[in-house]
């Protein structure tokens, strides 16, 4: 997915605070980022980090469920691969951690 990284809130941040050994800092910002879904997407590919507010081994933990929101939830919405600045529904899955997928 393209276009999003822009209006992310760690736009202008170094990345040093996702790949931190203490994520609370980065998942603070994540909490509001309107660009949490297609962020989530691109994360799941990493092996490391905080993406879409949630740690590698959160996404590990998930990855099933993820995989499956990210397939049938968030790629549909953006058809032509870029996300939409004038997307306000905002993102199911995200920072809450063990809890956001409850």
């Amino acid at each position: 997915m393209k276009g999003w990284l822009k209006f992310a809130n760690c736009y202008e941040q170094g990345t040093d605070i996702f790949y931190s050994d203490s994520t609370k800092k980065a998942k603070s910002m994540c909490k509001d980022c309107l660009t949490k879904d297609p962020c989530l997407a691109e994360g799941l590919r990493e092996e490391h980090g905080v993406w879409g507010g949630l740690t590698a081994p959160e996404r590990d933990k998930y990855r099933a469920e993820l995989a499956h929101y990210v397939k049938n939830m968030v790629l549909p919405r953006y058809p032509d691969g870029w996300w939409s600045r004038d997307d306000t529904r905002g993102a199911v899955a995200g920072s809450g951690g063990d809890d956001a997928l409850e």
